[in-house]
């Protein structure tokens, strides 16, 4: 049995009817295609659609058919980058108004 213990709602948490996070304020005010709302687990679910059609992993996929025919060679995949000094780092904002690389905030999860 898999235990989640990222903290995160697991899907049918979410998606079905009575799920703890199934409520009004999940769900965008406004019908299909008459806005925009950002969704971290909507791309979750995309990259997941990609993978069971394809039947590739998402990265390798992006990789192959969208990065690399651009000439792009470091886009996704960190065991990829040849020059790993070149990758952006995360910042996150500290109690004092400035920024402080965000490596331990997210090591948290």
């Amino acid at each position: 049995m898999a235990i989640n213990s990222a903290n995160t709602p697991l899907l049918q948490d979410i998606l079905l009817p009575g799920g703890s996070f199934n409520d009004s304020a999940t769900w965008a005010a406004y019908r299909p295609g008459a806005g925009f709302t950002y969704s971290n687990f909507g791309s979750g679910i995309i990259a997941s659609l990609v993978e069971k059609i394809s039947g590739e992993r998402f990265n390798d996929y992006c990789n192959d058919r969208i990065f690399r025919p651009l000439g792009m060679e470091a886009s996704y995949d960190l065991a990829g980058i040849a020059q790993l000094d070149r990758v952006a780092v995360l910042y996150t904002p500290d109690s004092e108004g400035g920024f402080v690389p965000a490596c331990d905030y997210i090591a948290v999860f």
